[in-house]
């Protein structure tokens, strides 16, 4: 791996790890709530669980990738319209309120 490529990495890394998400929600929920112990305990339940996820999503789309980038362009559209389909679904929701 090049230096170019190194630094890039460590970019998009730092930013995807500051990024609020939904382990941050329940946390913040579950602070509130029922206190720190049950923060911790969620916390440490949520980082297995993220390596996991990262792990097993890394190497299938690597696995993807090196068999065809044309399948790997139909990934990403299917994952793109999801993703527009998931924003109209909230904004109708949003709008019957």
């Amino acid at each position: 791996m090049n230096h170019h490529t190194l630094i890039i990495y460590i970019f998009v890394s730092f930013f995807y790890i500051i990024s609020p998400g939904p382990a941050v929600f329940l946390a913040i929920y579950n602070g509130a709530i029922n206190g720190v112990k049950c923060v911790m305990v969620s916390a440490l339940g949520n980082i297995p669980g993220l390596m996991l996820l990262s792990i097993l999503s890394v190497t299938g789309l690597s696995t993807i990738l090196l068999a065809s980038a044309t399948l790997f362009m139909a990934v990403k559209i299917i994952g793109a319209c999801y993703l527009i389909y998931l924003g109209l679904k909230q904004i109708l929701a949003n709008k019957k309120v």
